[in-house]
């Protein structure tokens, strides 16, 4: 049986978050119903039986940064807030389910967490990934929100950054310096080898049970 060494290799990603301090903050609010998500697969993605199976050719790791914030903090100003993005968000949430948290928990209500990347930083590989299921309505579409960076701190952006086709992407490139990424953080698993994909020898390889 042969696969691609992607499907083996035990990939290690690390995003390190800031959060968002707010001074004074909102009135006491509700908290949410904290809840497991019943389809999260990864609270311990390497221990399962089946990667016994495997053994890996190699491994990688690598560390982000990120803003976190919370769902609260949608009509806070920046840098505290999430206040230029707050109408496109509401939007990108209506459709589709919360990814979860780190740990795979929904907190639900306010306390949900967002992470915002500088799309320039986000690996190249994972960028390809987003815009791909952005252009063809793949599994994946809703699970970053790619929005331009507001001119002035009181512009509203109301909506996803529309890419262009993949042979004008490459071109296009510089654009990214002007984006962001928001997302929640258990959206990054389904796709964690692309996060370390240009750091690991792996590549293109193949490996067997």
């Amino acid at each position: 049986m042969k696969l691609n060494t992607w499907a083996a290799v035990a990939a290690t990603c690390c995003i390190v978050s800031t959060a968002a301090a707010i001074g004074g903050g909102p009135p006491p609010r509700p908290g949410g119903n904290p809840a497991k998500l019943e389809d999260f697969k990864w609270a311990d993605p390497f221990s399962s039986r089946r990667m016994k199976k495997f053994s890996a050719d190699c491994s990688a790791e690598k560390t982000f940064s990120a803003r976190e914030y919370l769902l609260d903090d949608l009509s806070e100003k920046l840098p505290n807030g999430l206040k230029p993005w707050s109408a496109a968000l509401k939007k990108l949430f209506s459709g589709r389910a919360y990814p979860g948290s780190w740990d795979g928990i929904d907190p639900h209500g306010y306390d949900r967490n967002l992470l915002m990347m500088e799309y320039s930083e986000v690996p190249i590989a994972v960028r390809e990934w987003i815009e791909d299921q952005e252009r063809n309505d793949g599994e994946g579409k809703g699970l970053f929100g790619v929005y331009d960076k507001p001119k002035e701190s009181d512009d509203t952006i109301r909506n996803v950054v529309k890419f262009a086709s993949p042979e004008m992407a490459a071109g296009l490139r510089p654009l990214d310096q002007k984006r962001v990424a928001i997302f929640a953080p258990g959206a990054v698993y389904d796709i964690l080898p692309l996060w370390v994909a240009a750091s690991s020898e792996c590549k293109g390889e193949q490996a067997g049970p």
